[in-house]
């Protein structure tokens, strides 16, 4: 089986299950609010003061922790 036949099999295997799912619509979700937060021309500040939370919740929430190499802000 070549690796992607593997990782397809992967794939469609975690896609049976409600963690998969989950975890894509958070993602979904994140990625929604950092487009919409950043075509306002909003700061994570501007946002939370805007949804009454702070700034470090709003980064969680989408995603940009500076621990994550995956997110270049």
């Amino acid at each position: 089986m070549t690796l992607s036949k593997k990782l397809n099999a992967f794939v469609d295997e975690a896609k049976q299950t409600d963690a998969y799912w989950v975890e894509s619509a958070k993602l979904e979700f994140a990625l929604i609010l950092e487009q919409q937060r950043r075509a306002a021309g909003l700061s994570y500040a501007d946002l939370a003061k805007k949804m009454g939370t702070n700034a470090a919740y709003i980064s969680k929430v989408s995603g940009a922790t500076p621990t994550s190499p995956s997110n270049p802000w």
